[in-house]
């Protein structure tokens, strides 16, 4: 997963990052050159001379067919390379999922997930995609829902609890923090909050303590800084496959990358 704000010459580097993400899901160094094949899915908002629009995508040909999401996500880096490159100011989210056995598959289990409430008397939007684990069990009682966890991935109730804590007034930072509790491995986020006019791009992490150190390393994410360029990274991308020399710093908390007004 792959979370940037780009403006300016800052498109042209996150091309270049965006580029770099398929050799890394085709073999990740941090989990024994395992692929991430199971859906492919990403939120952008592009801004361009003719003003800004949104583009959302999500797939996932089904079980069994590891090749062929890996072909769509070479296709998909390659289209959003040459958008960045276009852009004049771009937020983005990537994701290429390696799910848990038995989770459920389908385009419509393919991050990002999304929301849509109220906040402030505003409507907002929540795009989320997550790496980690949550207890999903937990998860539902705290959001009063009672559900079968095999029929649901975990970030896409997530998404809906936060939606729905975020729309009673609660700040997102708290909300985050307090989310803790559900983490099974690590809650690694990258959030998209289109709220009326003003667009926002969020990545926290946060990874359990009581996690081996390896599975720690590979739930690290590093925040990226270049000129009009700031990305969350993964710290397989950073051991195999970072385009170019960059400013890096772990991410430990809740960072924003960007925000921007999208009025036409």
């Amino acid at each position: 997963m792959i979370a940037l704000y780009a403006r300016g010459g800052g498109g042209s580097l996150a091309s270049r990052l965006i580029e770099a993400l398929p050799r890394v899901a085709r073999r990740d160094p941090l989990r024994g050159n395992e692929s991430h094949c199971d859906g492919v899915g990403y939120i952008a908002l592009w801004r361009t001379t003719k003003g800004w629009e949104i583009d959302y995508h999500r797939y996932d040909a089904g079980s069994g067919a590891c090749e062929e999401n890996l072909e769509h996500l070479e296709t998909t880096a390659a289209i959003i390379s040459e958008r960045l490159q276009a852009s004049e100011e771009a937020l983005l989210i990537l994701h290429t999922r390696k799910a848990p056995q038995g989770s459920p598959r389908g385009p419509h289990n393919t991050h990002p997930f999304n929301a849509k409430t109220i906040a402030g008397g505003k409507p907002l939007e929540i795009y989320l995609a997550h790496n980690g684990g949550l207890d999903i069990s937990l998860l539902a009682r705290q959001a009063s829902l009672t559900v079968n966890p095999e029929k649901w991935v975990d970030s896409n109730l997530y998404t809906l609890y936060l939606a729905n804590r975020i729309s009673m007034g609660e700040r997102l930072h708290d909300i985050l923090d307090s989310s803790r509790g559900f983490v099974e491995t690590a809650l690694d986020t990258a959030l998209l909050l289109i709220h009326g006019d003003k667009a926002s791009l969020y990545f926290y992490s946060y990874i359990n303590l009581s996690l081996e150190d390896k599975k720690k390393e590979y739930y690290s994410y590093y925040i990226l800084k270049a000129p009009s360029l700031r990305a969350a990274i993964p710290s397989s991308m950073v051991k195999r496959a970072l385009p170019f020399p960059a400013s890096l710093e772990r991410l430990t908390d809740l960072q924003l990358l960007g925000n921007t007004l999208i009025s036409s």
